[in-house]
Parts: structure tokens; sequence; C-alpha cells
């Protein structure tokens, strides 16, 4: 073999190996693009899921929005319409306290309870049952102050029924005590009082 044929031999060889290398580095960056245009795609999908391909998907885009919109006023008026009622009823509830000697205090407690279940779209705040509007909406500046004091006043309310009951539990124990041993109770009663008497002086 002759030198220049040796040498020829080494450029052909050093050529396919540099193509080799070429065409591995050109893979590598086929398969980078592809990667990055895959990206692309994956976040131009989150950022609009929802762009039409044709004018028939765009129609029915549409069409679908205006049902949904359609679907939730209806709902919120129906929302609107039954807040309005439990808020009649809870502000007839707190006008016949009274009348009915407190009894009314069971709907007031069952509202509040009912509201943390089924939300502020069903039942009002306490307070704002004196200023709801026809569209459902309480009048902020005036629903403040009652939405301070009457939670309060329905504290205040459920502990003096708390106090009420726990008098009517002790007042049956002394009378079924007194009905079943009177003399012994009636002497523990009046030592107590006298003691109690002696205590003052």
């Amino acid at each position: 073999m002759s030198v220049d044929e040796e040498l020829l031999a080494r450029q052909d060889s050093s050529d396919n190996d540099n193509n080799s290398e070429e065409a591995d580095s050109d893979n590598g960056v086929a398969e980078f693009n592809a990667s990055k245009r895959e990206d692309l795609n994956k976040q131009e999908e989150q950022e609009e899921p929802s762009q039409p391909k044709s004018l028939r998907e765009a129609v029915r885009m549409a069409k679908a929005q205006k049902q949904n919109s359609l679907k939730g006023k209806i709902v919120s008026e129906r929302a609107n319409a039954l807040s309005m009622g439990t808020a009649q009823l809870l502000k007839a509830a707190w006008q016949n306290l009274l009348p009915t000697f407190g009894l009314t205090l069971l709907w007031i407690d069952a509202h509040v309870i009912l509201r943390v279940i089924f939300g502020k779209n069903v039942f009002c705040a306490l307070g704002e049952e004196w200023t709801m509007k026809k569209g459902g909406a309480a009048v902020k500046a005036a629903s403040k102050m009652l939405k301070l004091v009457e939670p309060m006043g329905l504290g205040l309310l459920n502990l003096g029924c708390l106090a009420i009951v726990i008098g009517l539990a002790v007042l049956i124990s002394l009378i079924a005590s007194a009905i079943s041993e009177p003399l012994k109770t009636i002497w523990n009663l009046t030592g107590d009082l006298l003691k109690d008497f002696w205590d003052l002086f």
C-alpha cells in the first residue's frame, strides 16, 4: 500500500467518524427540539384549554357558555329566593319570641346550625334578616351592628334557657326528695337556712 492510499484511507475513516459524531449530535438536537415543542404545546394547552379549532367548535363552545351562565343565574335566583324566605322565618322567630315563651328560640338555633351546614346562600347571617332586600343582599352598613349584637343576644338567651333547665331539674329533685323523705328534707333545708343566716352575722 502506498503512502497516498494510506492517507486517503485515514481521511475516509476520520470523515466517517466525524459524520457519525455529527449524526449523533443532530439526533440529540432533534430530540431536544422535540421535547421543547412538547413542553410548549402542553403549556399552551394549560393556558388556553378551550381554544376552538374550527368554527363549529367555536359555536358549540359559545352555546355551552351561554347555557352555563343561564343555569348559574337561575341557581342564584333560586338561592336568593330561598335566602329571603329563611330570612323572613328568622325575623318572625325573633318577633314572636315573647308570645311563644321562648319556643321560637329553637328555630333561631336551628337557623344558625343550618347556616353552617348549607351555607350563606340559603341561610343569612344573624342580623341580616332585618335589612335584606328583594335581591337577597343585605345592606352592609345597617346590618353591621345587628350582626354584632344579635349573636350576643342569642348566646345570652341560650344561657338563660340553660339556667332555667338547671333550676327546674333542681326543683324536681327537691320535690322528689321531699316526697320520699319529707321530715328529713325539711330538717336539712331549715338547718341549712339557719346555718347560712347565722354565718351572715
